[in-house]
């Protein structure tokens, strides 16, 4: 199971992946490593929306809360790049010879939502 994929949920990841994989006119890899370059490029600039700002003699301070309430750019490109690295392990997991549709099968198998979690504390020391 791949690590966690930020603000963005197993929902949108395996709806996104269904997406590129129904409009992929080539191989499931480059369609994946095309849709990680494109959020890339988006991810480019900061996302964050603005909670204060001012200014005063020539000089401006903003200060911004990145994704707040919705994953940003940067979130997507994130979410790509785990995506691209799931494709490669997926791939080297299955025997040669498989195809586009049983590597998507995997990955999509392994894209599953938590049903539980637990917290762990075993590192926690007090001061």
């Amino acid at each position: 199971m791949p690590e966690s994929f930020l603000s963005i949920s197993v929902a949108v990841q395996r709806g996104e992946l269904r997406r590129v994989a129904r409009t992929c006119n080539g191989s499931l890899e480059s369609c994946i490593a095309e849709a990680y370059d494109k959020a890339s490029s988006a991810a480019g600039g900061g996302s964050g929306q603005v909670v204060a700002a001012t200014s005063a003699n020539a000089h401006s301070v903003s200060f911004s809360e990145p994704s707040k309430g919705a994953a940003s750019p940067q979130d997507f490109a994130e979410m790509w790049s785990q995506l691209l690295d799931l494709f490669y392990a997926v791939k080297a997991g299955l025997p040669d010879g498989s195809t586009d549709e049983a590597i998507l099968a995997e990955m999509l198998f392994q894209l599953q939502p938590a049903r539980t979690y637990r917290n762990d504390f075993s590192l926690l020391r007090s001061a």
